[in-house]
């Protein structure tokens, strides 16, 4: 049987994943593939690498206190910006982009935020190694702006396909590539589980966008635009997370985009927050397991039959909000 991980995006607080991963090797549970949306990818492509929470951790946290300053004056711009934190989340950032680059003309780029800090950092953890070079496969999510559609990378930099997946549309500018105009998956795949779903038994996917639904203010045209195109994300993120095997869903209210002073301690979060339902996933587990051996060996059960009965079960969630 194969063990898949999607990893969603989030900012800062995508450091939760890392945690995830060294609980997991707690529980010794052994991932065979990984799949992540922006920031889930930078966390999916790091362990890919090195096959070790340990390592992966000590690389990024090297890296991401050496540019410490840079990340610092990113979030004082941000500030400076007067950026609502609350809505930078990507399903919320349709509210921030029509208060500040809609309606601000004085804003002539088609971006809000510099990227070169967040370009280094990822060109400086994984230099140039290849998605060949993970000891784990790994594919990161991007979409192509010109043709429409969903782009996975697994082959050739990792860091470019890194930094296609983490351009988060408005505020980053899209990374163009050969013909292809590039922007974070989550436009189509929020938590990248569909991407691993086919070839992979069971897939454990952890969601840190926000699910529920405010009350949205229609005063205008814009706000139908906008509030149009949530619904759409939520669909979309609702969708993968029902195809999920297993759900580690926190509640990381308590945490900003641009938390990134505060990347400690959210793996420790991730990593006390799955232990804490690692029963309930190694018990799942071992029940798709059993399941798999027993098709197996009857012959008469087809690979149909089995996805039917897989498909009559709800998905476990752990956590909520």
């Amino acid at each position: 049987m194969r063990l898949g991980l999607a990893l969603s995006g989030g900012g800062a607080r995508g450091f939760f994943h890392l945690g995830v991963l060294k609980a997991l090797e707690k529980l010794k549970v052994k991932i065979d593939v990984i799949a992540g949306t922006s920031v889930g990818s930078l966390i999916g492509g790091c362990y890919a690498l090195y096959a070790d929470a340990s390592a992966a951790e000590e690389r990024l946290f090297e890296v991401f206190d050496k540019y410490s300053q840079d990340i610092t004056a990113l979030r004082n711009y941000a500030s400076s910006s007067a950026i609502d934190e609350t809505n930078v989340f990507f399903e919320n950032s349709f509210n921030f982009l029509k208060e500040f680059f809609l309606w601000n003309l004085h804003i002539i780029r088609p971006y809000l935020i510099d990227p070169k800090p967040f370009l280094k950092i990822f060109k400086h953890i994984f230099r140039e190694k290849c998605f060949s070079d993970c000891k784990i496969p790994f594919c990161a999510t991007s979409v192509d702006l010109i043709k429409g559609e969903l782009v996975l990378f697994d082959d050739g930099l990792i860091y470019k396909g890194i930094i296609a997946s983490c351009a988060l549309p408005g505020l980053f500018p899209p990374f163009r590539m050969g013909e292809k105009l590039l922007v974070d998956g989550g436009v189509l795949m929020p938590m990248p589980v569909m991407a691993i779903k086919e070839k992979n038994t069971f897939v454990i996917g952890v969601n840190l966008e926000r699910l529920e639904q405010t009350k949205p203010q229609i005063k205008n045209a814009m706000d139908i635009l906008f509030t149009s195109d949530k619904i759409r994300y939520k669909r979309l993120l609702q969708y993968n997370i029902d195809e999920a095997d297993f759900l580690l869903y926190p509640s990381l209210e308590d945490f900003q985009w641009l938390d990134f002073d505060k990347i400690r301690e959210l793996v420790k979060l991730g990593e006390e927050f799955t232990l804490e339902h690692g029963d309930q996933l190694l018990k799942e587990i071992r029940g798709e397991r059993v399941k798999n051996f027993f098709y197996r060996k009857i012959p008469f059960l087809s690979k149909d039959a089995k996805n039917e009965d897989r498909g009559d079960e709800p998905s476990p969630q752990a956590g909520g909000e």
